[in-house]
């Protein structure tokens, strides 16, 4: 391997912090998508909720996570591009939608649909009608308010634990 100047270093280095920030926003729009999945089954399979997590090897409340995920980012797409993570997302959600009630030019600027993404190395783009929050008449756009998975803490991973829960309805 032959000897890098710093500048070339700095140059690779920029490189990498710009493909982290583009993988977060990939598993973003992934938590998404998965979400939006949940949330269809849980409504057609309302009776059968926990047979339906079962069956895709998921636990329920992780399924609630992702649900409430894709209500937040259905109601606030522009949040998919604001460098937040998801765990930092969901664990202050309550505290940015009041800061929000406050704040309505910031609320209406997360509210704009994303036009387009797509991956620069990848094939194509997903035109604005695919992406999450899109297209949607007022009337149509989910208002996370309440979400489901109340009393639930979204704190950060240092409280992951080994253990498959499991909660009644």
């Amino acid at each position: 391997m032959k000897e890098k100047t710093l500048e070339e270093i700095n140059i690779q280095h920029k490189k990498l912090l710009k493909a982290g920030e583009s993988a977060n926003k990939l598993k973003l729009i992934i938590i998404a998508e998965k979400g939006k999945i949940y949330d269809y089954l849980k409504q057609e399979h309302l009776g059968r909720w926990k047979d339906v997590c079962n069956k895709l090897n998921i636990c329920r409340r992780t399924a609630y996570r992702y649900i409430d995920f894709y209500r937040i980012v259905n109601c606030y797409p522009r949040i998919l591009i604001c460098d937040l993570s998801f765990e930092s997302i969901m664990a202050t959600y309550k505290l940015m939608r009041e800061y929000l009630k406050h704040h309505p030019t910031l609320d209406e600027k997360l509210r704009v649909p994303l036009k387009r993404t797509g991956l620069k190395n990848g094939n194509g783009y997903f035109s604005s009608s695919r992406m999450v929050g899109a297209n949607n008449s007022e009337a149509e756009v989910l208002e996370p308010g309440e979400l489901l998975a109340k009393g639930h803490s979204y704190g950060a991973g240092w409280e992951l634990d080994d253990v498959y829960y499991e909660e009644d309805e």
